[in-house]
């Protein structure tokens, strides 16, 4: 599964570039910011490489491990965490709730990116396409505080198991379906509005 980068077929400069993706092995990075970003009209897109269908962990996290709210993979089932292997896509709001997709994420390249609106609704991208999507009046996530991580919720239970991240993006509004998938075989420059 996932994008074969070999034929060209998406000449992103993100992949044929430098090279700079991370690759974890339950370690992670953390990043002592949160970007000024609130609970609310946020979005967050990486790619995301994974060798198995059994992998757990954070892709991606804003806030402290209780307090805030990231995308990653693990089991769909009853307990529904990125805790334990599986290949589901998964949002977690700290302390509020765990959104589970029921979308599996394969393995190879994938570009994942989740919005979250402004009355605390989520809707998840799988390679620049709309997967799910809540609707309703849900409760808001926890407003984020301290720092931020690539790769884990700044828990060692919830470390990436195996894979690789890379082009990860924070934004502080809510991105189009349209604007995911134009933009996430470019390289940004960093001064985009809003990101």
């Amino acid at each position: 599964g996932g994008f074969n980068f070999a034929d060209n077929t998406l000449p992103s400069p993100a992949f044929f570039g430098p090279k700079n993706a991370l690759t974890f092995s339950s370690d992670y990075v953390t990043i002592s910011s949160i970007f000024g970003l609130g609970s609310t009209s946020v979005s967050g897109e990486c790619w995301v490489n994974l060798p198995s269908i059994s992998e757990k962990g954070a892709f991606i996290h804003v806030g402290n491990s209780d307090v805030g709210y990231g995308i990653g993979v693990g089991d769909d089932g009853v307990d529904g965490i990125w805790d334990n292997p599986g290949n589901q896509l998964l949002i977690l709001l700290d302390a509020v709730r765990w959104v589970r997709t029921g979308v599996s994420i394969g393995t190879g390249w994938h570009h994942v990116a989740f919005t979250i609106d402004a009355v605390g609704n989520v809707i998840v991208f799988l390679d620049g396409v709309n997967v799910f999507s809540e609707t309703g009046d849900p409760t808001d996530p926890i407003t984020p505080t301290g720092s931020s991580s690539i790769g884990s919720s700044q828990t060692t239970t919830r470390s990436l198991t195996n894979g690789t991240i890379d082009e990860v993006r924070l934004w502080s509004d809510i991105r189009t379906e349209t604007e995911i998938r134009e933009n996430m075989c470019s390289t940004l420059t960093g001064n985009e509005a809003n990101l």
